[in-house]
């Protein structure tokens, strides 16, 4: 996890570039208040497979809904 939304992609890119690998990157939404984020990390976590994100950045929020 990450909230390093401005040099962390290039930092990706490179290290993947190189031919190495990560299990994945969850970059955090600075809008999005702790609980949410917690809940999204529960979901992916009880949703995924441990190699369904290697090599990716992910954009918390996964979904927009309203509580209205």
């Amino acid at each position: 996890m990450t909230n390093n939304r401005r040099s962390m992609p290039r930092h990706l890119r490179d290290h993947l570039d190189q031919g190495h690998h990560i299990p994945g990157i969850l970059q955090l939404n600075p809008n999005q208040g702790v609980g949410e984020t917690i809940n999204e990390r529960v979901l992916i976590w009880h949703a995924s497979s441990e190699d369904d994100y290697q090599d990716m950045l992910i954009y918390l929020p996964l979904s927009l809904h309203s509580d209205s």
